[in-house]
């Protein structure tokens, strides 16, 4: 950064003093032209390291810019250690001697790169978890209690015993450090919807009550998984009615690409057949919560980045246990171990968002927090 001559600095100094009389002139005798700035959504209070987690403490206001509550967020500090892996404009991933990855036949069509034994992915630098991961994240959970409403978190919260493993210790560190620039920052919505800092704001310091609160947020491993995964399987070339269809065998799967389809149906050119099916099965290690944890809401939201719907019908996403063979890989076989209990409000498809940055969020019902796995 070119650091200008102390003099500029005074010189604009005095200009701004000029223009800020001039403006407190013109709005007592005019009105301010300008539009009232929004109030802030919430301020991040603290961002530190407990319990092998990420924990970002935030302090969230009313309408009229008061104290409504404080609440913590928390992330696995094994999150520092995903990270994306390079590919160039083409789509190319890369070996981490720089090598391009060899290529073989997908399993869902075309082709795709696969790791060879003894190497390992090229990746980028900065994990997958950002600001925006969790300003996400904090924003939809003010949204969602104002609807609902909430009377809790009054006072400033403790942090509860949360299980962690030595690589959650060791990230959440750093994760900390990264993420010190939040602290004390407030956000305030745009006409869009999206957030807009408005920089420090003065320290909180309302007295710490003696209670725990958490919002914990949990993300699927990245390819190559090690304790949860997310995939695909299809069923093609069933070429039946829609009964056989529906119950057809796996005969394909995929976890390592960059999309998922959650949910596909192909039609045949004959009247009353079906071609094909892909369902998607996704996994979360929440085992870091504590055996006392109580679970009061829970959703699972993804982001979208095309739908299309020919169907003559409106027609919705519903979320379903799965039962796959494995928690680290998705195989063709598994295309038949989802269920048929709902465990969440279904999504439409005309509701959907398909943006490649909004989430849609399925909110779970009392059987689906009831099979949230704790420690």
């Amino acid at each position: 950064m070119t650091r200008l001559p102390i003099i500029t600095f005074i010189f604009v100094l005095a200009v701004a003093v000029v223009l800020a009389a001039i403006m407190i002139v013109w709005s007592t005798l005019m009105g301010d032209p300008r539009p009232a700035q929004a109030a802030p959504l919430f301020q991040v209070v603290d961002v530190r390291a407990e319990y092998g987690h990420l924990v970002v403490e935030v302090q969230h206001f009313k309408p009229d810019g008061s104290h409504w509550f404080f609440e913590h967020y928390v992330f696995q500090g094994r999150e520092q250690f995903k990270r994306p892996r390079v590919t160039d404009e083409t789509g190319r991933l890369f070996l981490d001697d720089g090598r391009e990855a060899p290529k073989r036949a997908a399993s869902l069509g075309g082709e795709e790169h696969y790791l060879p034994e003894g190497r390992s992915w090229l990746r980028q630098s900065r994990p997958y978890l950002g600001q925006d991961s969790i300003l996400s994240v904090v924003q939809s959970i003010h949204e969602q209690r104002s609807i609902t409403g909430w009377t809790k978190g009054q006072l400033r919260l403790t942090t509860g015993a949360l299980d962690h493993s030595s690589e959650d210790l060791s990230g959440a560190s750093s994760l900390a450090q990264r993420f010190q620039v939040m602290r004390d920052i407030a956000y305030a919505p745009t006409e869009s919807g999206t957030l807009r800092a408005l920089g420090p704001m003065p320290p909180t310091d309302i007295p710490t009550g003696p209670y725990f609160g958490t919002v914990g947020t949990f993300y699927p491993n990245a390819s190559p998984e090690s304790t949860s995964v997310d995939g695909n399987t299809v069923a093609d070339n069933v070429d039946d009615i829609w009964s056989v269809y529906r119950a057809a065998a796996g005969t394909g799967s995929g976890d390592s690409g960059s999309t998922i389809r959650p949910a596909m149906l192909q039609s045949h050119p004959v009247s009353g057949d079906w071609h094909a099916i892909y369902r998607g099965i996704f996994l979360f290690d929440t085992n870091t919560l504590p055996n006392a944890a109580v679970i009061s809401a829970a959703t699972f939201a993804l982001v979208v980045t095309l739908v299309v719907e020919d169907l003559p019908d409106a027609s919705s996403l519903s979320m379903v246990t799965s039962s796959p063979s494995s928690d680290i890989a998705v195989a063709a076989g598994d295309h038949t171990s989802l269920g048929s209990t709902k465990q969440a409000t279904d999504l439409t498809l005309a509701g959907l968002t398909a943006d490649s940055s909004t989430y849609n969020a399925f909110t779970l019902n009392s059987t689906g927090r009831g099979n949230i796995t704790e420690s």
